[in-house]
């Protein structure tokens, strides 16, 4: 496929009056879930000029060209994006940009990026030609993601109450089942993972029509002129609008979960043996050398500590965190002594939250993370939050266990992230208020 990625890319260049900037990938492409038979070739390619409209000629049909000097190549057709000039793309007002879509191509001078598909580029995106500014693609709001679901499921409501022999058609048990997860988590994933997540969650009260969808995703060319599946793909309206009331149902919780106040942190949270607080100036001495310990700072992300200097900057940055009543963060101490550790929100977006934690390494073993995280989930939940998720780095088991123990399951989302020099791999748990 990547081969026919770069002749593309090259191609358009070559027709280009200007230079090409750069060429974008992002979807089932780069999220590993394209599927040939099924999938389509997703790219945003920037120009560093203006589009004249005789480039925009020799564009036009591009895709068709490729694909009958190349016959047997499978992937041209799949291409689906715009080619535009950068600048007008900055400034969102375009004189001439080329679009090419699964109904046809045009020159045309509107661009509309959907939310799901900006999030896929700032998350995902991949440049395969030129300059790689990520900067050009900032995160949508949560409130955007949310409006681009709700336009997915009056699509839904209107065009999908009959469907045809189209593997499309199961596709909008996909297509349900991510925008679901989106309103859960806030977060965009893959089709085929949404899908499995839907399954794993116990989302709708029918898995067996999902669970069929996700054994012809995977194998789409196997199962394409099957006349069984054709038959079961032309019955799926009904499905796909009760599929779609769960979905109606989760956009009702996402309105009334935005509408809710929380509440004001409590100054502290007493469990049996522990006292989360603020940190205090005695606890200084402590967890800076906590925070020092390689055991420690190998999972919990922590800043280097070089000097002394960096060391007390490093403790009143994070005192000044517990003191802030807008952030959940606390010193995690034991009732009969010092300070043993820390939690914190990485993250707080309306009634959703990521958290974070550590325990110091002689504390090990004797059941405190748990204790502390389990309390703060219940603090969280009595302030309004509804939905809470933890990260942690696929070789660090004992830390899923904590979260594991505290009733959080695994979901559906993975990231890799770069800290000391080398990369993790960043797997995720959360936990829903019921």
């Amino acid at each position: 496929m990547f081969d026919s990625v770069n002749r593309t890319a090259a191609e358009i260049a070559a027709r280009l009056d200007c230079e090409l900037d750069s060429f974008w990938l992002y979807g089932s492409a780069v999220m590993d879930d394209f599927r040939l038979g099924w999938s389509d070739i997703d790219f945003i390619a920037f120009s560093n000029g203006e589009i004249t409209e005789e480039a925009a000629q020799r564009l036009l049909m591009l895709r068709q060209e490729l694909k009958e000097k190349q016959p047997e190549n499978p992937y041209y057709r799949l291409f689906e994006g715009v080619i535009v000039n950068i600048e007008e793309y900055k400034s969102g007002e375009y004189k001439r940009l080329m679009y090419w879509g699964t109904s046809g191509q045009r020159i045309t001078d509107k661009c509309e990026i959907d939310p799901f598909a900006r999030y896929e580029l700032a998350k995902h995106g991949k440049c395969v030609f030129g300059s790689a500014d990520m900067c050009l693609f900032p995160l949508p709001e949560k409130s955007e993601l949310a409006s681009a679901v709700r336009r997915h499921y009056e699509g839904i409501r209107e065009y999908a109450q009959v469907t045809d022999e189209r593997l499309y058609s199961c596709g909008w048990l996909l297509d349900i089942s991510r925008c679901i997860y989106t309103l859960k988590t806030g977060e965009v994933i893959a089709k085929t993972h949404a899908g499995e997540w839907a399954l794993e969650s116990g989302i709708f009260a029918d898995g067996a029509p999902l669970e069929k969808t996700l054994e012809i995703r995977r194998n789409p060319l196997k199962y394409k002129n099957d006349e069984r599946v054709k038959a079961w793909l032309a019955s799926l309206g009904g499905t796909v609008q009760r599929y779609a009331d769960v979905l109606e149902r989760e956009l009702e919780k996402f309105a009334e979960r935005e509408m809710k106040t929380i509440k004001t942190k409590p100054t502290v949270i007493e469990t049996e043996r522990l006292i989360l607080r603020p940190l205090e100036e005695r606890d200084r001495e402590s967890f800076i050398r906590m925070a020092k310990d390689e055991r420690v700072n190998s999972t919990y992300m922590i800043p280097k500590l070089e000097s002394e200097v960096l060391e007390n900057a490093f403790f009143d940055h994070m005192r000044d965190f517990t003191e802030n009543e807008s952030r959940f963060v606390y010193g995690i101490a034991l009732k009969n002594g010092g300070i043993i550790g820390f939690i914190n929100d990485c993250e707080l977006d309306g009634t959703r939250a990521e958290m974070g934690y550590f325990i110091g390494a002689e504390h090990w073993n004797r059941g405190y993370a748990t204790e502390a995280l389990s309390a703060a989930i219940d603090a969280l939940f009595d302030m309004g939050y509804t939905y809470l998720k933890a990260g942690h780095f696929e070789e660090n088991a004992a830390s899923r266990r904590v979260m594991e123990k505290c009733g959080m399951k695994g979901i559906a989302h993975e990231e890799d992230l770069e800290y000391k020099g080398r990369m993790h791999h960043c797997l995720f748990m959360a936990i829903e208020k019921q």
